[in-house]
Formats: structure tokens, C-alpha cells, sequence
């Protein structure tokens, strides 16, 4: 049973890598889905040294293997974090919005009138 975790987790990870390599591929315009999904495996590597270093340093495995502008790779990792930033509050106020009357009650009884 950990054994098939561990693969689906593998695979999920590579289909996640794919998907932003060739995401990659879209936005700078590249011809090569390998040297992207490449780029972005060696930023994943680069994480487990230096925690948030693998966006630079795949922003530099660009520059180096398909001359693309460091500025303009930068770029898609601030829109990339932007989306991820909206993404993440937009599921914030949904949760807020859906589960407004458990969590008002859980604030009258816990912090507003605790007793």
C-alpha cells in the first residue's frame, strides 16, 4: 500500500512538472516542451537546497539552454505567483462564504463569550 502512495505521488509530481514546462512553452514561446519540463525539474531539485531558489535558478537553466531573457522568465514567475496568490484567496473567501454560519458560531461560543 505505501508502495502505490509513493509511485501515485511520483506521477503526480511529474504530470505537475509537465504541465508547467509546457506551460512554460506557452508563455515564452519556447519550441521545446523537454528543456522547459528539464528547467523545472532542476528548479524543483534546487528547492531542497535552497527553499524558493528553484524559480531563479529555472529562470537561469532558460537563459542558458534556450537564450530566453531572464527578465522576461523572471516575469512568469511574479504572474505565476500572482495567479497562485488569487487562486489561493479566491478559495479563502468561497470556504468563508460556504461555512459563514459554522464558523460564526464557533465565534460566539470560543472567542467572543467564552465561558
Amino acid at each position: 500500500m505505501a508502495a502505490a502512495r509513493h509511485l501515485h505521488r511520483r506521477a503526480s509530481h511529474i504530470s505537475a512538472a509537465l504541465f508547467v514546462g509546457s506551460n512554460y512553452c506557452t508563455r515564452l514561446e519556447e519550441k521545446s516542451i523537454g528543456k522547459s519540463f528539464f528547467a523545472v525539474m532542476i528548479g524543483y531539485l534546487a528547492n531542497y537546497g535552497i527553499p524558493r531558489s528553484g524559480e531563479v535558478i529555472r529562470c537561469g537553466v532558460l537563459k542558458s539552454s534556450d537564450d530566453v531573457p531572464f527578465s522576461e522568465a523572471f516575469g512568469t514567475v511574479v504572474v505565476e505567483r500572482n495567479i497562485d496568490t488569487l487562486c489561493l484567496l479566491l478559495v479563502f473567501l468561497l470556504v468563508l462564504l460556504i461555512e459563514f454560519s459554522e464558523l460564526k458560531s464557533l465565534w460566539l461560543q470560543y472567542i467572543w463569550d467564552p465561558q
